[in-house]
């Protein structure tokens, strides 16, 4: 739980950061959480005393999906249950600024044309680098087999990284990250009051 917290604070930093919001947000956000989804079937097997099963799903299924293909695969799955909504979520969105204010549209066409808000819109991509920022943040941690293979299945050293920071369930990364997020959500308030604040003088 406490690695699950330390990832959930560090995506919505990042979320912030990278100008991602409302239901995007939430996207990027189980992306951060996703290349850890495949841990609950070794707590199962674990529990059932299913050895064998239990060292097939810690590796290499667990090991594979902290890897940026097991990320793409893993992306690519999930995000078939977001397209629909977050293609609702754009038509609503553009819609909205047509009625209120054409040049606003034109300016929103205009951003949405550039790589990044196209890419934004996309749930596979969302996920996609959510899971990257997992694997990321995992690579701080003492290792259980040597670091993060990045490049799984194939084992070479230069694949594999850990910094060595903190150990693996521990409150260290939460420790470390707590005063980033919290000066994050303070920044973002203030950008939010500005924001209106401007658009109520228009």
């Amino acid at each position: 739980m406490p690695d699950w917290i330390a990832h959930l604070m560090f995506g919505t930093i990042l979320s912030f950061i990278l100008g991602i919001k409302k239901e995007k947000r939430i996207i990027f956000l189980i992306g951060n959480i996703m290349p850890d989804f495949l841990r609950f079937p070794v707590f199962i097997t674990e529990f059932l005393n299913l050895d064998l099963l239990s060292e097939f799903f810690s590796y290499p299924i667990n090991e594979s999906s902290h890897s940026i293909i097991g990320v793409l695969a893993l992306a690519s799955l999930i995000s078939i249950f977001f397209e629909e909504s977050l293609e609702s979520l754009e038509y609503g969105e553009i819609k909205h600024n047509l009625n209120t204010n054409k040049n606003n549209y034109k300016f929103k066409l205009n951003k949405f044309q550039s790589f990044w808000q196209t890419k934004i819109k996309s749930p596979f991509f969302l996920l996609f680098i959510g899971g990257l920022f997992h694997i990321f943040l995992d690579s701080f941690m003492w290792p259980w087999a040597g670091g993060i293979n990045w490049l799984y299945p194939f084992d070479f050293a230069i694949f594999r990284w850990s910094f060595k920071l903190w150990w693996p369930s521990s409150f260290d990364a939460i420790i470390l990250l707590f005063p980033i997020f919290i000066i994050s959500l303070i920044i973002k308030k203030v950008l939010n009051i500005y924001k209106v604040k401007n658009h109520s003088e228009l």
